[in-house]
């Protein structure tokens, strides 16, 4: 079901009072209401009527409603940017410090010291993700 304005869909004024609507909401809800129509349209319609006037029902929603289709008239549907543009305003995006992702290097290194008091060469190595001839 699409997103429509239940000011629309009921047939009233966006200055409308409450009882206007709650007015406008019972004359169509007996028009259009399935038990008294016929018409295979009038339960989709009835549908439509009803989340329509959910939305608009009592003062906070009325109140929420509004504020918020102001906001998405300001920013669009979808969220977005009101100074237009869109997606990353740094560039390409991706990781800054690396290569962007795939199969991650790993780096090795041996190291051995000379014999030390018990007469051992001592050796150590290390593992890392950066290419430790580039530090």
């Amino acid at each position: 079901m699409a997103e429509s304005d239940p000011y629309e869909v009921l047939g009233v004024k966006k200055d409308a009072s409450d009882k206007e609507i709650t007015r406008a909401y019972r004359r169509l809800a007996k028009r259009f209401h399935p038990d008294k129509n016929d018409d295979p349209a009038a339960e989709d319609r009835m549908k439509r009527i009803n989340a329509a006037y959910e939305k608009i029902d009592s003062p906070e929603k009325r109140q929420k409603y509004d504020q918020e289709s102001q906001m998405h008239n300001m920013f669009g549907r979808r969220g977005g940017n009101p100074f237009g543009g869109g997606g990353n305003p740094f560039g390409g995006g991706g990781n800054p410090f690396g290569s962007g992702g795939g199969k991650r290097s790993i780096w090795r290194r041996r190291y051995a010291w000379p014999k030390g008091r018990n007469g051992r060469t001592r050796k150590a190595t290390t593992t890392s993700t950066t290419n430790p001839k580039r530090c």
